[in-house]
């Protein structure tokens, strides 16, 4: 039965194999070409470059030998609403005052305003600093007990005192406090050696009679400036203290650090107890700072600069985002920070920017003596500093 299957099948599988072949259409001969009897091809049109759009012209081929200017703010019309922050250009009436040092062979290495506001303090290349009293117009010229002045230099100016503390960057070493008056000669008053740990910030009381260090290991220690004696220890953090400023009457030193600590602190400057704690939910170290009425506080976190009220110490619920490097107004109604060619002001109330103000490099922001808002603008081995208004 099997066999008689199998050739059944064999059988049929011929079949089908004889009915394809059958099937299957011969295929046509393929035609053979002679490339060499071909006509030549035809040329290929040349493209035209495409037309110029009409709203974008065709650019000057001098354009890059042109520098170009800053355009003008846009003017509010009745047809354009006004935007809700303003912007301002910096003009000739906006420069307070302006100390020119072409040519007297100097150039300036660095330039501060006093905290009153009166003084304006600029340090030459040849050793020489220069106090400037801007209300009085009266200027005094002596030389610098340090060489140049490098970022681990502070300064306390009071009338015509200058205090002046250096210090070893990252060491352990002599931190030496210099007097100079004008027309003596600059003399050591203190020096403070510290050999457990190595200084991180400092800051002068507002009087000038106290200096605050902070150090890597997490104090904050008070000395007196007139002879350099350890007035206070106080231990704020686990580590590097970073960060601290003044209240402006001297009683309380706000102060931030690297630790693993999401909190700023604030102290009593007279017996070092701990006033406050100022949450901002942020590990970054960050700056800190009082308004100028001493209302308010400030401290920078990740997501900008976190306001306290000092009455109570508590969040007033304002945080004006992506802030860092910021101060208050000279009223103490706003917050203000400087970046690329603008200064920037904002609502305390609201964290939102409501004016701007166009200036070139703007630098460090100080109050005059009058109450107003003034930007110090000098540049290292240059002949000019200005005083210039930051506020509109």
């Amino acid at each position: 039965m099997g066999t008689k299957r199998n050739a059944i099948l064999a059988l049929s599988a011929l079949l089908v194999i004889l009915l394809a072949c059958t099937l299957s259409p011969t295929p046509l001969p393929q035609p053979t070409v002679d490339l060499s009897q071909q006509p030549s091809p035809t040329p290929r049109p040349t493209l035209q470059p495409p037309l110029a759009s009409p709203t974008r012209p065709p650019r000057d081929p001098q354009a890059s030998t042109i520098t170009p200017t800053r355009p003008s703010p846009p003017k509010a019309t009745e047809t354009r609403p006004v935007q809700p922050t303003q912007t301002e250009t910096m003009d000739d009436s906006s420069v307070v005052f302006s100390q020119d040092y072409a040519g007297e062979d100097v150039s300036v290495d660095y330039a501060i305003l006093s905290e009153d506001g009166n003084s304006l303090i600029v340090f030459l290349d040849n050793s020489q600093i220069q106090v400037i009293n801007m209300e009085e117009g009266w200027v005094a010229t002596f030389l610098s007990p340090v060489g140049y002045i490098p970022s681990n230099t502070a300064f306390s100016v009071n009338g015509t005192q200058i205090l002046i503390v250096d210090y070893p960057w990252q060491e352990i070493g002599d931190i030496t406090l210099w007097q100079v008056i004008p027309g003596e000669e600059a003399k050591v008053v203190a020096t403070i050696s510290e050999t457990d740990a190595w200084v991180t910030d400092l800051v002068f009381s507002p009087d000038g009679k106290t200096l605050a260090v902070g150090f890597n290991v997490g104090e904050i220690r008070l000395y007196r400036t007139s002879d350099g004696t350890r007035l206070l220890t106080i231990k704020a953090f686990h580590d590097f203290v970073m960060y601290m400023a003044y209240s402006r009457d001297g009683r309380y030193i706000i102060a931030d650090s690297t630790s693993f600590d999401s909190n700023s602190y604030v102290f009593n400057a007279e017996n070092g107890s701990k006033v406050a704690t100022l949450s901002t939910e942020s590990w970054e170290p960050g700056q800190v700072s009082f308004s100028p009425d001493g209302r308010l506080a400030a401290a920078t976190a990740g997501d900008g600069t976190h306001i306290f009220t000092t009455s109570n110490w508590q969040a007033t619920g304002v945080v004006i985002g992506g802030v860092w490097n910021g101060t208050f107004t000279c009223d103490s109604q706003g917050f203000m920070e400087g970046m690329g060619d603008q200064v920037s002001i904002y609502s305390l109330t609201s964290g939102q920017k409501v004016n701007t103000i166009e200036i070139p490099d703007p630098g460090d922001f100080y109050c005059l003596a009058d109450g107003r808002m003034v930007i110090l603008d000098w540049f290292v081995r240059s002949n000019l500093v200005q005083v210039i208004l930051a506020e509109p």
